[in-house]
């Protein structure tokens, strides 16, 4: 993506990222982002590959969660990532990092009961893997 269009998604995120921190992203304001970033991921025409590798060239995962999927794969723990992200994007950086959880529940999850009982921020500390966009 050229400089500008960094340059975009930067002021994006900066515009959301303060909010959701303190826990005041509506849904309103989370689909507004995403068209947002929708609409500069067309108007470059970037393919799916582009937008894995810009993706991956920013996702992070927090200090430590690497070690501990693999402690836990090791010595047969089963593990889960719970995250109010979307399955395929976790899976894509699940993948790049090796990482192998058991189980993936967000946003788009198939256990509803689940995925509206738990949350990203109460749990933040028994599943240690973050994304950062």
């Amino acid at each position: 993506m050229p400089q500008e269009g960094v340059a975009r998604h930067t002021a994006i995120y900066q515009s959301f990222r303060p909010i959701e921190v303190v826990g005041k992203l509506t849904e309103a304001i989370a689909a507004e982002k995403w068209a947002e970033t929708l609409d500069l991921i067309t108007s470059y025409h970037m393919s799916i590959d582009d937008i894995k590798e810009a993706f991956l060239s920013v996702a992070m995962l927090r200090p430590g969660a690497k070690d501990m999927f693999d402690t836990c794969k090791r010595i047969g723990v089963p593990t889960v990532i719970l995250s109010s992200g979307i399955t395929n994007v976790i899976e894509i950086m699940a993948k790049h990092y090796a990482i192998e959880p058991n189980f993936i529940l967000s946003n788009d999850c198939q256990v509803p009961e689940i995925c509206s009982t738990l949350s990203t921020t109460s749990v933040n500390m028994m599943f240690p893997m973050n994304f950062v966009l």
